[in-house]
């Protein structure tokens, strides 16, 4: 995905914080490093800088003013680095100053692979859009319908709705999009990147037409008997009958 943006994790629980290593990498995110502690957190984030911050805002200290929520007053205002609160739950007075701390979003333990896709991917974007990050704060359960790919030193803005073909390829999916001969990859399962990465509200317009080949009906432009095509572009049909396709095609 945008496997140079290197995330932190900040969390004291040592489960939670192999688990989203695992998650991210399986995303495709660079995990530049994991700190149970105040102290490791700002000895990194001192050395390396993370592009972005994980951070448990509960997280646990010996000294009570060396908490979650003092690292975050630490990233915002000496380092000037985006994080995204990890919460599993928060008295209302803990939430007030955490939303004072301008986070660029708030994930939910135990966290899911999509929504730490979707908020990460918003980060993104209010990085590339500084004004964006101040006007707003992902909700949780949120999911862009936009997504991120790397390709040289750019990274590249793609929306759902423009996406015509998913391609199964191993550990990966292959993703074509309108108005380009370049095909982007992102990791993960056809399955996974259907059901959790693509936003919910244009799931269904995402058929699957054979085992490893995904089609978005709205850019199919025809069908024969063996096929259906996005402009010259060619994907093999064993799902669906001719009767069929012509009703999907007829609405999309």
């Amino acid at each position: 995905m945008v496997d140079s943006f290197a995330i932190l994790i900040v969390e004291d629980e040592l489960l939670i914080a192999e688990t989203l290593r695992y998650s991210l990498e399986d995303l495709g995110f660079s995990v530049s490093g994991v700190a149970n502690t105040y102290d490791q957190a700002i000895a990194f984030i001192d050395q390396f800088r993370p592009d972005l911050t994980l951070l448990d805002i509960n997280l646990n200290s010996e000294q009570p003013d060396n908490n979650g929520l003092a690292l975050a007053s630490q990233l915002a205002n000496q380092y000037r680095l985006p994080f995204i609160f990890l919460t599993a739950y928060s008295d209302r007075d803990t939430i007030l100053q955490a939303t004072r701390l301008r986070p660029s979003g708030y994930l939910i333990k135990p966290v899911s692979p999509a929504a730490l896709f979707a908020t990460i991917q918003t980060t993104i974007e209010h990085q590339l859009v500084p004004a964006q990050s101040i006007q707003s704060v992902p909700q949780l359960g949120e999911q862009p319908d936009f997504f991120f790919v790397k390709v040289g030193n750019r990274n590249i803005k793609l929306h759902w709705q423009d996406v015509y073909c998913l391609e199964a390829s191993k550990n990966y999916v292959q993703i074509r999009v309108i108005g380009t001969s370049v095909t982007y990859t992102i990791r993960g399962t056809l399955n996974f990147v259907c059901h959790q990465l693509i936003p919910t509200s244009i799931q269904p317009g995402f058929r699957q037409f054979n085992r490893s080949t995904v089609a978005n009906i709205k850019h199919l432009t025809h069908f024969d008997q063996e096929a259906v095509y996005y402009n010259q572009f060619r994907i093999t049909n064993t799902r669906f009958s001719q009767k069929e396709l012509q009703s999907l095609l007829a609405y999309s």
